[in-house]
């Protein structure tokens, strides 16, 4: 066993035995109500340079089952983006993975155009409407949540529980191989979003260098602030919102791709 699947493992116990110390399981009591890793162990042994961090997984408590959080120590190549059915809809079909799969179109240097086109083509396998860059670099990148614990609502965590979680996001990041030089962090239009854990994990203000407004009227902002403290030191957090009703995705997501394409060329990430 790697250290790092090593690593992973100890802190899948650890989540799943703060579960039951709380008793935040599902429908069967032996199920814990989490999951840790939304790509496989080999994503995070692979030195990528991109990682990607929701808040936390969504869903009802009947939703916990041990495959998710078993498969991606089980399956190389794995990615919940790619590969689950959230929900009612079919694999790769729900409304966060359809915009974080064109993010990736977007990150693997697609346009904006090609980006939306493929979030919103009606083939229901993202194999198919995606670039093969795209679909790999959702494979390779190490993926999870800041906050492993599901919840429909943070608020409705048991005590202490979600600051526990933040701290397990943490660690996944220092993880990863060859630790990430940029780092995209989803759902900004919350009180304690992502990217400002990430910054007090390091110890700095919690400001972003960069801001610019993707939907004035929904409160939508990108965010850029670059890490100069702790183990990250260097990285770049890319803080965007989470776009997951459909009637907001176009609103939010065109704008949003428009402004991601713009920076990944002022920073290079292509190149």
């Amino acid at each position: 066993m790697s250290q790092i699947r090593r690593k992973l493992t100890i802190l899948s116990e650890e989540c799943q035995a703060k579960c039951q110390e709380v008793d935040w399981v599902g429908s069967d009591p032996k199920d814990p109500n989490f999951r840790l890793l939304y790509s496989s162990v080999e994503s995070y042994e692979s030195g990528n340079k991109i990682a990607i961090l929701g808040l936390n997984p969504a869903g009802r408590p009947e939703d916990a089952r041990p495959d998710d959080i078993n498969r991606p120590f089980r399956e190389s190549g794995y990615s919940a983006y790619l590969d689950d059915s959230w929900g009612d809809h079919a694999r790769g079909q729900d409304p966060l993975q359809r915009v974080v799969q064109g993010l990736a179109m977007i990150l693997a240097g697609s346009s904006p155009s090609d980006a939306m086109a493929a979030t919103e083509d009606a083939d229901a396998k993202p194999d198919v409407r995606l670039s093969a860059e795209a679909v790999a670099l959702l494979r390779n990148a190490p993926s999870g949540n800041i906050i492993p614990y599901r919840t429909s609502k943070l608020s409705e965590l048991p005590p202490g529980l979600a600051e526990h979680g933040e701290g397990i996001g943490w660690q996944l990041l220092c993880i990863a191989r060859s630790r990430p030089r940029y780092i995209i962090t989803l759902a900004n239009g919350i009180k304690e979003p992502p990217w400002r854990t990430i910054l007090k994990n390091s110890r700095q203000p919690l400001r972003a260098d960069y801001e610019s407004w993707i939907h004035k009227g929904m409160r939508r902002k990108y965010r850029e602030v670059q890490l100069v403290r702790g183990p990250l030191d260097g990285a770049l957090i890319i803080g965007l919102p989470a776009v997951v009703h459909d009637k907001f995705r176009q609103d939010v997501s065109e704008p949003m791709f428009d402004i991601l394409a713009q920076r990944i060329r002022t920073h290079g990430l292509n190149d």
